[in-house]
């Protein structure tokens, strides 16, 4: 009797440490899942190095208003500094800083209308047994005097490469050519990290990689820098595709359309009335 007892008692504190068993394990899978849920939650949302920066890029198409606004290319061989060190191989959100920066490249190509002529040369610097960022922004001269192509330079690099040594190479490059050559940066990373950009003295454009990632100011880097200003053929100070009087004499008083005041087309609001009128050498410049 006692036995059978016995029995029952073993059964039931049995089954009871099974319940309490599985509760715990229960328990701990239950928190290994919400400790995964806010990882995750803090790498997608909170930490820089895990968000999406790089989503859908569709080019726009930039040729007609280069056609209606009379844009003139001015550059058509574009020579790419390409950074290959080790610094370039480092996460930045969520890729490498090496495959964003070829993303921008190739969303610059994409965006650049494909009727216009464009030679294209790619200088990789800062890898394993390569050159140096000046060292290769002086080699950029035996290209730059092979033809007579009006050329830019491209660097894609991390900012921190941009140093002393770097910034001597473009002033040697600019007493050479002055204006004539433009030095373009797409920077990647922490560009406060480079206090020295600031004295970086030329007519290029540097941008960062995150600035010029979408379409509408993607469209404007490859504006700014493969195409001047449009044209303005009599000098008046109004475009060509807005002057409604394209050969106005100079030094003469003109309107917003670039016609003379009080001629045939000059718009009512800005004739001056002829009892107002008065020879230049009547009027008296009062000193302040």
């Amino acid at each position: 009797m006692r036995c059978v007892e016995c029995m029952k008692i073993f059964r039931g504190n049995k089954i009871k440490v099974l319940s309490h068993v599985s509760k715990i394990i229960i328990l701990i899978f239950s928190s290994q899942f919400l400790l995964a849920g806010c990882s995750l939650s803090v790498k997608n949302n909170d930490d820089y190095r895990y968000q999406e920066a790089l989503g859908f890029f569709s080019p726009i198409d930039i040729e007609p208003l280069l056609e209606y606004q009379n844009y003139q290319q001015k550059i058509s061989k574009l020579i790419v500094l390409v950074d290959e060190s080790v610094s370039m191989k480092r996460n930045y959100k969520g890729i490498s800083k090496e495959k964003y920066l070829l993303v921008i490249k190739s969303r610059m190509f994409e965006t650049f209308p494909n009727k216009r002529p464009l030679e294209s040369i790619f200088l990789p610097f800062g890898g394993h047994g390569q050159k140096t960022l000046h060292e290769v922004l002086l080699d950029t001269e035996n290209y730059l005097n092979r033809s007579s192509d009006k050329a830019t330079i491209l660097i894609l690099s991390d900012w921190g490469k941009i140093n002393k040594e770097s910034r001597e190479a473009v002033e040697k490059l600019s007493d050479k050519y002055g204006n004539g050559l433009c030095i373009n940066i797409i920077g990647i990373g922490n560009n406060h990290a480079n206090k020295g950009l600031t004295t970086w003295e030329n007519c290029g454009v540097a941008v960062s990689a995150d600035s010029i990632a979408n379409p509408i100011r993607m469209a404007d880097f490859v504006r700014k820098v493969f195409f001047s200003e449009p044209v303005d053929s009599d000098n008046d100070g109004i475009y060509d595709y807005m002057d409604n009087c394209p050969e106005t004499p100079k030094d003469v008083v003109i309107n917003w359309s670039g016609c003379q005041r009080n001629s045939a087309n000059s718009h009512p609001y800005y004739k001056i009335e002829s009892s107002l009128k008065m020879p230049v050498k009547n009027i008296i410049v009062q000193g302040g």
